[in-house]
């Protein structure tokens, strides 16, 4: 009895072995413009990347902050985006993007503001008297950002039947923290045409 439940069984696990879905995986270029659906995608996150970090680091403000302090990188801060569009945006995405890109170029320096929290919490244990304090870090030398980046994505869609037209655009802004001036400000748009075969979008 225990062998024919136990042939039984091993029945039943072919023959779903056998009716399972099949996955093809093929790998592609992370720049490939391949999209399924009709919303933002991670070429459109790599192209404004690429754009707005090329622009940021040719306006005259790093030369002009590289004149006054001579052999000194300025530190930044940077905000998450501001999604303003009605569909959902992995902001967070976009946003390492441009600060990833900026750290590489190696003439700004950046502040880690998502590990501040993590930060305190280490100086805390450091100085409850279980690490050797020659050995704790010293509190009160962190750098404190010189500039901000904040900005925002939106967009304008337009559907008639079968075809869509969608336009994105993102704005950064670049504020010096001591003088509230906008240093920098640029926008990148990005226009998206869809059209379906035998549905409405």
């Amino acid at each position: 009895m225990i062998w024919k439940n136990g042939a039984f069984l091993a029945g039943v696990v072919l023959l779903a072995a056998g009716c399972g879905k099949s996955i093809d995986m093929e790998r592609l270029d992370p720049t490939t413009d391949l999209q399924y659906d009709t919303e933002w995608s991670q070429r459109d996150d790599q192209l404004v990347a690429d754009k707005m970090v090329a622009s940021i680091l040719s306006a005259p403000w790093i030369a002009e902050f590289n004149a006054l302090h001579p052999n000194e990188r300025p530190v930044i801060i940077v905000s998450e985006l501001v999604n303003a569009t009605s569909e959902h945006i992995d902001v967070k995405s976009l946003t390492d993007r441009i600060r990833t890109r900026l750290v590489k170029s190696q003439r700004v320096r950046f502040l880690n503001a998502e590990a501040r929290d993590a930060i305190l919490e280490e100086y805390r244990y450091q100085s409850s008297g279980v690490v050797d304090p020659s050995r704790a870090v010293r509190t009160g030398r962190q750098e404190g950002a010189m500039y901000i980046i904040t900005g925002d994505i939106s967009s304008i869609a337009s559907t008639l039947d079968n075809r869509k037209v969608v336009t994105y655009k993102v704005t950064l802004n670049l504020t010096n923290l001591e003088s509230a001036v906008i240093e920098w400000t640029d926008d990148h748009e990005i226009t998206k045409h869809f059209k379906s075969r035998g549905m409405k979008l």
